[in-house]
């Protein structure tokens, strides 16, 4: 799992960003529970979870350029 977006570079994130974070080969049910657990940590913080094998290919691209390893 990777971190990606803002919070992966320290001059972009602000009080009001989200959380992109970044996996690879989740299966929906899997995808469910772990956004369900993020969101459980604090409702007023976004979270955006990307199975990587499934977005579009810029997306990806970005993932793989900046992502930090969790």
């Amino acid at each position: 799992m990777v971190v990606f977006g803002s919070l992966a570079r320290a001059d972009a994130f602000t009080l009001w960003s989200d959380i992109d974070l970044a996996a690879w080969g989740l299966r929906p049910e899997e995808t469910f529970r772990a956004v369900a657990a993020l969101v459980g940590f604090d409702p007023e913080i976004a979270v955006n979870l990307v199975d990587v094998t499934a977005c579009r290919p810029t997306v990806r691209e970005a993932i793989e350029r900046e992502g930090i390893d969790l």
